[in-house]
């Protein structure tokens, strides 16, 4: 099932069931209406935009092939090196960023840092999963649906000094 939401920075999709979401794109992503199953994750979403939520609810399920944002319960483990990135992004607070070095340091060396950047571009649940936050070492760096994106979530969460 699809969500649309409207944000100040574009329209945001959401797939998913009434237990989870499994996939968030700022590009058009094609099913039925959600016809409300979707509403807890709508409304999580709609205040983090409206500046009422830093935390969403419930938790990352993570399992063989992917991740998947759950309504309720605790966060499971990550199973793999590209999860456990995943997970750490998780963790970056609301308002900060880290460089793509300080993430590949905390998973075995600056030499991942590619391997983050690849992660963050492979993110199938951008905002609760915040790769915005991940920058480079001396610029915004990248993200997948643009900088523009990027800059209005950071500047969003009050993060000002590559906006």
């Amino acid at each position: 099932m699809i969500a649309t939401l409207h944000t100040p920075c574009g329209r945001l999709f959401l797939y998913g069931d009434a237990s989870k979401v499994v996939r968030i794109s700022w590009s058009h992503l094609a099913g039925r209406n959600h016809a409300g199953c979707l509403d807890w994750a709508v409304k999580d979403l709609y205040n983090y935009f409206q500046g009422k939520t830093r935390i969403f609810t419930g938790g990352l399920d993570f399992w063989e092939g992917s991740v998947a944002w759950i309504r309720s319960g605790d966060t499971r483990p990550p199973r793999n090196r590209l999860q456990e990135v995943l997970y750490l992004m998780s963790m970056i607070p609301y308002g900060t960023t880290v460089t793509y070095g300080d993430l590949a340091r905390s998973i075995g060396g600056t030499r991942y840092s590619r391997f983050v950047g690849q992660v963050c571009r492979l993110n199938p649940l951008p905002v609760i999963i915040p790769c915005h936050r991940v920058v480079a070492r001396d610029s915004i760096g990248g993200y997948s649906y643009g900088i523009k994106k990027k800059r209005c979530l950071l500047e969003l969460e009050g993060y000002r000094k590559y906006v």
